[in-house]
């Protein structure tokens, strides 16, 4: 005949408070081990780099305690779309639309990639051809235009990459702050009681 036996479990909040203090500790070691939590925080930074013309970047973190640590990304990037953050810029930097230095653009982890010299018309861009084979008359007004624009493109680049670091340390601090809070004791604790498991007295899962 079969024997029936009678077991008892708890609810996270019924167990001692030795055992939940357990709990909470493997449920700090599981987030910081997968850091699933900061998913939401990816993307969140993905929204606000599109924001300002970094498309489909592709972020990579490191956000342990130690000197290693760091926030980085790559991706193609707008001008259009950052330009309109100032009416400064947007006045300036315009011209580079109507060129092909913005289809030149790339952001990399350890700089920002951009050609001045495409950041002349056509026109501009023929006429410094045929100067270079001694093809066409030294033009004094042309020369100038093209080093202004190419003095405006290096401009705009050293702008960029402020604004790429500027934004790589925020997200490094957004990052620690997201994950500090996704680690309090508080945050686990009402995680852990919105499970809804089932324990055994000594902390193991029932079932």
């Amino acid at each position: 005949m079969p024997e029936i036996k009678q077991i008892t479990v708890y609810k996270f909040e019924e167990l001692s408070k030795e055992v939940q203090a357990e709990l909470i500790e493997k449920a700090e070691q599981d987030v910081n081990a997968n850091c699933d939590s900061l998913w939401g925080f990816q993307e969140n930074c993905q929204e606000l780099l599109e924001e300002w013309g970094f498309e489909n970047a592709d972020i990579n973190y490191d956000l342990g305690y130690c000197q290693g640590s760091y926030f980085n990304f790559e991706s193609k990037f707008y001008i259009e779309t950052f330009i309109k953050h100032s009416p400064e810029w947007l006045g300036k930097y315009s011209f580079l639309l109507e060129t092909d230095f913005e289809g030149h653009m790339t952001i990399g982890r350890e700089s920002v990639f951009g050609d001045e010299d495409q950041a002349i018309s056509q026109e501009e861009w023929d006429y410094a051809q045929a100067i270079s084979y001694d093809k066409a008359s030294y033009n004094d007004a042309v020369e100038k235009k093209i080093l202004e624009k190419k003095k405006l493109a290096e401009d705009f680049i050293d702008i960029v990459h402020n604004k790429k670091d500027e934004l790589e340390a925020m997200f490094k601090k957004d990052g620690y702050d997201w994950l500090e809070a996704e680690t309090s004791e508080e945050t686990l604790r009402e995680r852990l009681i919105d499970d809804d498991c089932q324990y055994f007295e000594n902390g193991e899962i029932y079932g």
